[in-house]
Formats: structure tokens, C-alpha cells, sequence
């Protein structure tokens, strides 16, 4: 295989577009964020019939609807706002760095990024519209952003012959 080799200079958008993937891929909530968020609001509105009647049913329809969307603005104002700031505030996010993928796994280089990993050492990819994430063994992930990349398969196809299919 010939090494792939990717400069990056990450954007705070491919900071909130990595978190919003990462989020979708690895945690419960992520994955089940609507029909979590559903059952709560359908919960919510049989309680409050019971409570109070049916006579308060279209305010408990409302009142859950409400809450419904109102949960669902915030979270995406707070990952939003706080990948931002963390591209702020972390110096090495906003300096360009060089993704190197070959046959002995995943190597970052450049001013704030030094690093390598080993394929059997890799948990997982994801894939987005925009981006990959490659995670490492300690949890984070490496952003890889497409545009970067005259042939955008021609990772998948590495990531999937190594890793298996997407997380």
C-alpha cells in the first residue's frame, strides 16, 4: 500500500462538524438522542394527564412539544459553542499538521502534533459528509477533513480494509 499522506489545517467548523460525528457515534445519547427524546416527551404528557386530567391535555401536548424542541436548540447550541471554543482555546488545533496513513498504521506530525499509532491499536473510523475521524487507543480522534484530499475513497478504502466498516 502507498502511503496516504494529508496536510490539514483544521477550521473550528471541522472542529463542530468532528464533535457533532463523535457524539452521533460513540455515546447512547448520540444514538438515540430522538427516540430518547420522544419517550420523555410522550412520558411527560401522560403524567401530566394523569395528574391533571384530560381537560390539560392540549397544554401537556404543548408543554412536551416545547420541551421537546427546547432540548433539542440547546444541545445544538452546546456543541456548537463548545467545539468552538475548545478550537479557541487549544493551540494546537489551530496550527497545520500532516496525517500520514500506511501499512504500520496512523502517524501525525507537525509543531503540536506528534504522534503514532498502530492499526491493531486503532478502535474504530467514522465517516461523515465532511470529514473522517480516526480514533486512537486513548479515546480521541484524529480529524481528517475531505477537502484536504483529491480521492476521498481512497481512504475509506484503507480505513475499511484495516478497521472493518465504519463505527
Amino acid at each position: 500500500m502507498d502511503a496516504i499522506t494529508v496536510s490539514v489545517q483544521l477550521t473550528p467548523e471541522d472542529i463542530v462538524q468532528a464533535r457533532k460525528l463523535d457524539r452521533l457515534r460513540t455515546t447512547w445519547a448520540g444514538r438515540h438522542a430522538g427516540a430518547f427524546l420522544i419517550l420523555l416527551a410522550l412520558l411527560l404528557t401522560l403524567g401530566f394527564i394523569l395528574l391533571y386530567g384530560l381537560q390539560w391535555f392540549q397544554f401537556a401536548i404543548f408543554t412536551a412539544i416545547g420541551l421537546l424542541g427546547a432540548t433539542m436548540i440547546v444541545d445544538r447550541v452546546w456543541v456548537t459553542t463548545s467545539a468552538r471554543r475548545a478550537y479557541r482555546n487549544d493551540p494546537g488545533l489551530n496550527r497545520p499538521f500532516t496525517i500520514e496513513i500506511t501499512d504500520f498504521g496512523v502517524q501525525t506530525s507537525g509543531p503540536a502534533a506528534l504522534g503514532s499509532f498502530r492499526w491493531a491499536d486503532v478502535e474504530r473510523w467514522a465517516q461523515g459528509e465532511l470529514l473522517y475521524l480516526i480514533y486512537a487507543p486513548d479515546g480521541t480522534y484524529r480529524v481528517v477533513p475531505k477537502r484536504f484530499m483529491s480521492d476521498t475513497t481512497m481512504l475509506a478504502e484503507v480505513l475499511r480494509d484495516k478497521l472493518g466498516p465504519a463505527a
